[in-house]
């Protein structure tokens, strides 16, 4: 009898402590999805906004046109956004990435929170030419770690008067970043250049991003790869693009460009929608390479 009450306990014990770890599991892999902070884009039209999004009171929509044609009429709600003040000119380089502090106080002034879902529309979906800084935003929302970001495309086609406004929006609340949580998030994808030179001799590949600018390729940094804006929405064929000029998914990645404009959208292109896996930009740029390296 203690013999099968010996079993008994044994068996007892086994299946609590089984639990216990599958208890202990079950909650690393909910802390794991936590940590996956990821920011997730995505392409939407205007009519899955109004079905799904433009009741949400937890969003934050944002126009990147020209104030004039924001004047004229915007989505209900939107905020106009002029994407050269998060630039400036510093030692005679240009669009040079501003102060962080300064930067965040003023997107958070701006009413935008990093916990809201992020919708960004332009005049249509020509991201190569009119349409250019909504990469360029993508890309610094995605290095803050918004929730996540829906590129509205064609956003006034076929709409109702009733999402349409032409009184300037503001956003009441001051919003949510966190300057700390930021300078963080941004040492993750920006470097200096003390970091360059150390960066290239651990193995990654320097790619100069270019737009419709004519250079000397001697005057580019050593062992650069030349790389032209460029996107395409098939997965395959942009891809195919990237590796004819030597950019491969498993290769660890600087960009850099003589405008930082140039490397963000480049930096959407393959880090956000290509995902690859290691994509850093040069701040500085060209021009501070150029310039210190005398």
């Amino acid at each position: 009898m203690k013999f099968y009450k010996l079993i008994f306990l044994i068996s007892l014990a086994f299946f609590m402590l089984n639990g216990l770890c599958s208890k202990n599991i079950e909650g690393n892999q909910k802390f794991s999805n936590i940590l996956d902070t990821n920011t997730k884009v995505s392409f939407i039209n205007i009519n899955y906004y109004i079905e799904n999004y433009f009741y949400n009171e937890r969003k934050n929509i944002i126009d990147i046109r020209d104030f004039n044609s924001y004047m004229k009429n915007h989505l209900v709600n939107a905020l106009y956004f002029n994407i050269d003040n998060i630039f400036f000119t510093y030692n005679g380089i240009p669009d040079r990435l501003r102060n962080i502090e300064n930067l965040i106080y003023d997107l958070e002034r701006m009413g935008l929170n990093k916990y809201n879902n992020f919708f960004i529309y332009g005049y249509s979906n020509d991201y190569l030419d009119r349409d250019f800084d909504i990469f360029v935003l993508a890309s610094l929302l995605y290095m803050l770690r918004v929730n996540n970001i829906y590129i509205i495309e064609n956003p006034f086609e076929n709409i109702s008067s009733n999402y349409i406004s032409s009184k300037i929006d503001y956003v009441k609340n001051k919003g949510y970043l966190s300057i700390n949580l930021t300078k963080n998030y941004l040492k993750n994808y920006f470097i200096n250049y003390q970091e360059l030179e150390k960066k290239v001799d651990s193995g990654y590949k320097l790619v100069f991003v270019y737009r419709d600018l004519i250079f000397n390729k001697d005057e580019l940094i050593p062992n650069s790869i030349s790389l032209k804006v460029n996107f395409n929405k098939d997965r395959y064929v942009l891809g195919s693009y990237l590796a004819g000029y030597n950019v491969n998914k498993t290769d660890k990645i600087i960009l850099y460009s003589y405008d930082l404009k140039n490397s963000l959208f480049m930096f959407f292109v393959i880090k956000v929608y290509m995902r690859y896996n290691d994509v850093l930009i040069y701040d500085g740029g060209l021009f501070e390479w150029k310039a210190l390296k005398k």
